[in-house]
């Protein structure tokens, strides 16, 4: 198959069959990307030939000898030597797109979706598998299992098959294969990581400190999805149960310190610790669970003997390092009654 210049309009030669003005008319849909441009002179072995490949089929009708599609690979020839074949083209197989994580994240109770996109899909269909018992979640548009938090998204004209999971669970976390159905198959591995919002009190369960001391309690929030609205602390004895501490009350001395982000923390400080400040504090985040410390004020025992219930020794040097820069803060703040 080759299209000709002559004199007059250029000619499409297809195994013997000429069509005049480059028109495939009945032959059309057999060609793909792969044509011969030669014209009647060089055909009489005068000069060099010119060989195309990815010539588009929507551009033969009326080009001139002087046309050369962008991006193409020419060959020449000289007289006398015969036409090399043009190495195949294989522009059919499905590829995926390099710009896909493998590694993606989701949070408990939230939506997760997993993107896989394809090139050159043809008439294939995609499939999402899970992998911890390689059931068939879906195909193409599909969805094929009866746990209706997953769902098949797909628009056509677009190279993108999502997977979407409503309200993540712990057991979703775990590897995900998108399948093209080509032979063989082709896949493509993701893994999803579902996080679970959790908080700590540091030194907890059980936290020392000696009478007139600051204390330091330090509650620190992992794997938020965005930052919590608010923190707040609770105070429990045998006198109340609970209670919302206050910042302004007659004891004085007491402030609270946020730091928002993935990683919340929240500083409570009290100034000259009292025998009647032990008991068990609670640091509550919206929509998070609480957690909890119970404090014990001592008064003249040797710290060194104390230890806490897990049994590492309560006073570190770095938590007494970052009381005294959180309280030199604070007393600046003051000073400058802000």
């Amino acid at each position: 198959m080759m299209v000709s210049e002559g004199r007059g309009k250029p000619e499409l030669v297809v195994d013997n069959e000429v069509s005049k003005n480059g028109d495939l008319r009945k032959r059309e849909g057999e060609f793909q990307n792969r044509y011969t441009l030669i014209t009647a002179k060089q055909r009489a072995g005068g000069s060099k030939t010119r060989v195309f490949t990815d010539f588009p089929r929507n551009r033969f009708r009326n080009r001139s000898r002087r046309f050369r599609p962008q991006g193409t690979a020419v060959l020449t020839l000289t007289k006398g030597e015969g036409f090399i074949p043009l190495p195949s083209l294989v522009v059919d197989q499905p590829y995926f797109d390099s710009s896909m994580r493998v590694n993606q994240t989701a949070h408990v109770g939230r939506q997760a979706e997993l993107h896989c996109r394809v090139h050159s899909i043809g008439n294939r269909t995609v499939s999402w598998i899970r992998g911890r018992d390689l059931r068939i979640l879906t195909v193409g548009r599909y969805t094929y299992t009866t746990d209706l938090r997953y769902e098949a998204l797909h628009q056509n004209g677009t190279n993108q098959w999502t997977l979407r999971i409503r309200s993540a669970q712990p057991r979703d976390q775990g590897t995900y294969e998108c399948q093209v159905s080509t032979k063989p198959v082709k896949t493509f591995i993701t893994y999803l990581r579902v996080l679970e919002p959790r908080g700590e009190i540091l030194g907890s369960p059980d936290l020392y400190v000696q009478k007139g001391s600051m204390i330091n309690l330090t509650c620190v929030l992992h794997d938020l999805p965005e930052p919590p609205r608010y923190v707040r602390w609770y105070h429990s004895n045998k006198h109340h149960n609970n209670r919302n501490i206050s910042y302004s009350s007659s004891r004085g001395g007491v402030s609270m310190i946020v730091e928002k982000g993935p990683t919340t923390i929240s500083y409570l400080l009290i100034t000259s610790a009292r025998v009647e400040d032990k008991g068990m504090y609670t640091c509550a985040a919206s929509s998070l669970n609480t957690t909890s410390v119970t404090l014990h004020v001592l008064n003249g025992e040797h710290p060194a003997a104390m230890q806490t219930n897990g049994g590492t020794s309560v006073f570190k040097s770095t938590s007494l390092l970052l009381s005294a820069i959180v309280a030199r803060i604070l007393w600046q703040g003051w000073l400058h009654g802000t």
